[in-house]
C-alpha cells in the first residue's frame, strides 16, 4: 500500500483519536481507527497500527483493548487527570475572583483538554461564570508576572497602589507609589491573590492585592530586603492570622463562644486550638489574630453567639466599634 504524505503523522493522530474519543464508557474499533486515518488522508494497515497502539502503551500511554466478537475494542483508560480531578480545578476556576471572566473561559477551555470530547461537554454544561464576582482587571496577570521574575531574580519592585472609589473606578491611593518593596511570595486567600512585600522604611511585612498593583516595575539596581525575617513566617499560619490580609500585630485572643458556632471556629483556625468547655452550652478559645476592623466584624457577624473575654483592650475596642453603629440604627428616620 502507498504511503500517504501525512504518513509521518500517523502515531500523532491515532493518540488524538484516543485522547478525544474514548473514554471509561467510550470506545473505538480497529475499522474506526481506519477510517479516521482514511479522512486524515492516511493509509494503513491493521498490523502496523496493532504495533502503534503497543508503542504507545510501551511509550506510557494505557490504552486498553476489550474483545467483542471476533475483534476488539479499545479506549484510553487512565489520563493526567480524573474526570473527578478535572470538575476540582474548573470550580476552582470558575469561582475564582482573581481571574476576569474572559481568562476563566479560557482556562476552562484548556483543562477540557485533558478529557475526552463527551467528558467535556459535560464539564462546559456545568460550568457558570457570568453573574459571578470578578475581577476586571486582566493586568492582574502582568502583575503576577513582574512579581515572579522580581523574586526569582532577587530584585526589588515598584508599582502604583489603587483602590475602588464610588464610581467603580480603581483610583490612586495618597502616597499611591511603592518604591522599594521586596516581594517574597504570593499568597492566595479569601479568593484574592496578594503578595507579601518586606517595606524597609516601615521595617516590616506588607500586603497588596495583586488586582490593585499598576506598572509594576523591577528595580534592577535593588536587591531584596527582609530575607532573614521572611524565613521565620510560617507562611499558611500568618495568612489565617491576618484575616483578608489586613496588617497589624498579631496578639492572643480568648472567645468565649456557643457550642453551635465549633464548626466554624475550627474551619477558621483549624484542628490545632483547643476548645474548652465551660458548660453545657459554651467553650472557651485563645486563637492568634490581629484585632482588625475584619477581625471585629467577623465577631460581630455571629450575634451574641461569640464574645470577646481578652484581652481589655480588645474588648474595649469591640465596644468602641459597637457605638458608632448602634447610633446608626436609633431612629427609623
Amino acid at each position: 500500500m502507498p504511503k500517504s504524505a501525512n504518513q509521518k503523522l500517523k502515531l500523532f493522530y491515532i493518540l488524538k483519536l484516543f485522547k478525544e474519543k474514548t473514554d471509561e464508557n467510550h470506545y473505538v474499533t480497529m475499522n474506526d481507527i481506519v477510517e479516521y486515518l482514511a479522512e486524515k488522508e492516511i493509509s494503513a494497515e491493521r498490523k502496523a497500527i496493532y504495533r502503534d497502539i503497543e508503542a504507545l502503551n510501551e511509550f506510557g500511554y494505557d490504552i486498553k483493548g476489550e474483545k467483542i466478537g471476533t475483534g476488539y475494542k479499545y479506549h484510553l483508560a487512565s489520563r493526567e487527570f480524573e474526570l473527578f480531578e478535572l470538575k476540582l480545578l474548573v470550580d476552582a476556576v470558575q469561582s475564582s475572583r482573581a481571574l476576569t471572566e474572559e481568562k476563566s473561559r479560557e482556562l476552562i477551555k484548556k483543562l477540557e483538554a485533558f478529557t475526552s470530547d463527551y467528558n467535556a461537554a459535560k464539564i462546559h454544561k456545568s460550568v457558570i461564570v457570568k453573574n459571578r464576582v470578578k475581577t476586571i482587571n486582566e493586568k492582574v496577570y502582568y502583575a503576577m508576572d513582574a512579581v515572579d521574575e522580581a523574586i526569582s531574580k532577587n530584585k526589588a519592585i515598584r508599582f502604583e497602589y489603587r483602590r475602588w472609589s464610588v464610581k467603580k473606578e480603581l483610583v490612586p491611593k495618597k502616597n499611591a507609589i511603592k518604591e522599594n518593596i521586596s516581594p517574597w511570595a504570593l499568597i492566595w486567600d479569601s479568593d484574592n491573590y496578594y503578595m507579601l512585600g518586606y517595606d524597609p522604611a516601615a521595617q516590616g511585612f506588607k500586603h497588596y492585592r495583586l488586582d490593585k498593583m499598576f506598572n509594576v516595575t523591577i528595580e534592577s539596581e535593588r536587591d531584596r530586603e527582609g530575607r532573614e525575617p521572611f524565613e521565620r513566617i510560617d507562611l499558611a499560619a500568618y495568612s489565617n492570622e491576618h484575616f483578608s490580609m489586613y496588617g497589624g500585630e498579631i496578639c492572643t485572643v480568648k472567645l468565649e463562644c456557643k457550642n453551635t458556632t465549633a464548626n466554624f471556629i475550627i474551619d477558621k483556625f483549624g484542628t490545632d486550638i483547643s476548645l474548652v468547655p465551660k458548660d453545657d452550652e459554651w467553650f472557651t478559645v485563645n486563637v492568634d489574630v490581629v484585632p482588625s476592623k475584619m477581625f471585629y466584624g467577623w465577631v460581630f457577624s455571629f450575634g451574641e453567639d461569640i464574645r470577646i473575654i481578652s484581652p481589655k483592650s480588645v474588648r474595649k475596642e469591640m465596644r468602641e466599634r459597637l457605638k458608632p453603629v448602634a447610633k446608626l440604627y436609633k431612629s427609623d428616620n
